[in-house]
């Protein structure tokens, strides 16, 4: 059971196969001396072999069942360790201080990053309500704190997985302690505006994806990955959820607009809502419905594929249309609002009775018994 821990109170041998350490020594566990694990043995800095109480010493992959790693936190504020601060830091400052991969290139992305997308990968996309289920700042504490020492070195073995809602927040914790939005100061005026634009839809899309390649590399690297996450969750949630509330209809519209309201502002930050000409705007919202549309169209914006539009609709020759039975006021970005006897177009039917439609240039959902089919337009 070798493992390398560190002292968190002096202690002094009260025997000669006892070992005397101070705060803050590292100490290698070598092995328990009873059953009740009470007592390990271990060996020091300068080899030498003892015993101690287990209480005296607090191990890294114990870390998160320790509320004495806060402790530990602010004990080592004024050591002479490298302590590269993580969260709350810039992005390219976090990049430019964290180690390289082996082969001694620079990571794209932070390392906290990298780690949580491995995790929630491999743990977590089955969960219902991920990202939807808020923890108290000190359960992801003890995970930020080792962050910032870099003393997180086995993602598999050091993250918990008594509840696999930890992570997921850690994440989200970095992401929203950003110190400049992810969107960068310099951009997100311009990513709004455009978000806001009456440009048709295709237009819309060209000049976002043109913002996006202005990014800073960092940046980019980050939106994408984060926006593929959100892209592959959201199927698999709708699934998930259909199996166990098959006759909920909006669930595939819930689920994309609450982890779009989630993430767009980490997407603006906080300071846009005091530039004058965003005062009396709902940047929020417009900060969701940019999400939103990062989400929906990820293999346009990032991978090099058509966008939703191109491929359903294409400005097909032969369009169905449908006349509204009702008014209709959208509750969600990803509906489309209408009135009474207002007539629009049908790009698809699902089954589940969603249908995606087209008035002007928005393109959204609507339910099937709200409308009335009529001949095909040519």
């Amino acid at each position: 059971m070798d493992r390398l821990g560190i002292a968190i109170n002096n202690y002094i041998g009260q025997s000669e196969n006892e070992l005397t350490f101070k705060e803050r020594d590292l100490i290698m566990i070598l092995g328990q001396f009873d059953d009740q694990g009470g007592w390990w043995q271990g060996l020091t800095i300068d080899s030498k072999k003892g015993w101690f109480p287990k209480d005296y010493i607090l191990t890294f992959k114990q870390y998160h069942k320790q509320k004495k790693i806060y402790e530990f936190k602010k004990k080592i504020q004024d050591q002479e360790l490298p302590k590269p601060k993580i969260f709350g830091n810039k992005l390219d400052v976090v990049l430019m201080n964290q180690p390289s991969l082996p082969n001694k290139t620079r990571n794209p992305l932070p390392n906290i990053v990298t780690d949580s997308l491995v995790y929630i990968r491999k743990h977590c996309m089955d969960l219902e309500d991920l990202f939807l289920h808020a923890l108290p700042d000190q359960e992801i504490g003890n995970l930020r704190a080792l962050y910032d020492v870099q003393l997180i070195k086995n993602v598999d073995e050091e993250f918990p997985t008594n509840n696999l809602h930890v992570v997921p927040n850690l994440l989200l914790d970095y992401l929203q302690k950003l110190p400049s939005p992810l969107l960068t100061t310099n951009y997100t005026k311009e990513f709004l505006n455009k978000q806001r634009s009456n440009n048709t839809y295709e237009s819309k899309l060209f000049s976002i994806k043109s913002l996006i390649q202005l990014l800073p590399i960092e940046n980019r690297d980050l939106l994408k990955v984060i926006m593929e996450l959100l892209h592959d969750l959201v199927p698999q949630i709708t699934e998930i959820q259909k199996i166990i509330k098959p006759n909920s209809n909006n669930l595939k519209i819930s689920k994309k607009s609450q982890l779009s309201q989630i993430f767009g502002p980490i997407l603006i930050g906080s300071q846009i809502t005091k530039h004058k000409n965003f005062q009396d705007r709902d940047v929020y919202g417009e900060s969701s419905a940019l999400c939103l549309l990062l989400m929906n169209e990820y293999n346009y914006f990032f991978a090099g594929g058509d966008s939703l539009d191109s491929k359903k609709g294409k400005e097909s020759s032969s369009k169905k249309a449908v006349r509204a039975l009702m008014d209709y006021n959208a509750d969600d970005e990803s509906e489309l609002s209408f009135k009474k006897d207002q007539l629009f177009f049908v790009i698809t039917k699902d089954e589940d009775g969603w249908w995606e439609g087209k008035i002007d240039e928005k393109i959204g959902l609507f339910q099937g018994w709200m409308v009335q089919e009529l001949k095909n337009i040519k």
